[in-house]
C-alpha cells in the first residue's frame, strides 16, 4: 500500500506513490506475512532478482 497522504502532509517530494521517479521503500509479503522482497530507495536489498545484501 502506498502512503500519499502522510507524504503530502509531511511535504516529502517523490514519496508516497509507486511511480517512475519516486523513491521506493517497500516490503512485499505473502498472505502469511512472510517477506518475499524488500526495496530501499528503489533498489532490491532482499529477494527480487536474488539477495544483494
Amino acid at each position: 500500500m502506498a502512503a500519499p497522504n502522510p507524504a503530502r502532509i509531511l511535504r516529502l517530494k517523490r514519496r508516497g506513490e509507486i511511480s517512475p521517479g519516486f523513491q521506493a521503500d517497500m516490503t512485499l509479503l505473502t498472505r502469511e506475512f512472510a517477506v518475499v522482497a524488500s526495496m530501499v530507495r528503489g533498489e532490491f536489498v532482499y529477494g527480487g532478482k536474488g539477495d544483494v545484501r
